[in-house]
């Protein structure tokens, strides 16, 4: 997830900076917030907000830390469904691994157009699929093809 562009990030930042309301909250709610905050992390991403005091400071620590582990992720993912093969596995598992990596890029802020998707997908099958990877080739524009076909 790019977390730069969350909503909770756009949230915070105008909770924090713009609302009057915010400021008059009693600190027990602005603990609770932070509190929420450090409840849904994994325990290996709690010593990156330790010492901090709002959940301002804590969403951007965790900016700073994962924004560019996303990036690569993005990357690698994409690398991935470059080069994902249908191999010994079904075409029914092999349009669902192209699906996981699909909506797992999709997730970090990088969705794929549909027209690449499908050249993904009709890249991995063996030749024998090479009929019906032609006819979705030769497919008019006016009969649109989704991968979820």
């Amino acid at each position: 997830m790019d977390l730069s562009q969350s909503h909770l990030n756009k949230s915070l930042v105008q909770m924090e900076n713009q609302s009057p309301i915010w400021h008059t909250m009693s600190g027990l709610n602005v603990i609770m917030l932070l509190s929420w905050i450090n409840a849904t992390l994994l325990d290996s991403a709690l010593p990156y907000i330790f010492r901090m005091n709002t959940a301002k400071e804590a969403w951007d620590s965790l900016e700073i830390r994962y924004a560019s582990l996303s990036r690569s992720h993005v990357i690698e993912l994409k690398k991935r469904l470059q080069h994902v093969k249908k191999g010994s596995s079904t075409i029914q598992d092999y349009l669902r691994q192209v699906k996981v990596l699909s909506d797992q890029l999709a997730t970090y802020g990088a969705p794929v157009i549909e027209d690449d998707l499908i050249i993904h997908t009709l890249a991995g099958p063996p030749p024998i699929y090479h009929p019906f990877q032609t006819s979705i080739q030769t497919h008019s524009r006016h009969d649109h093809v989704s991968l979820e076909e």
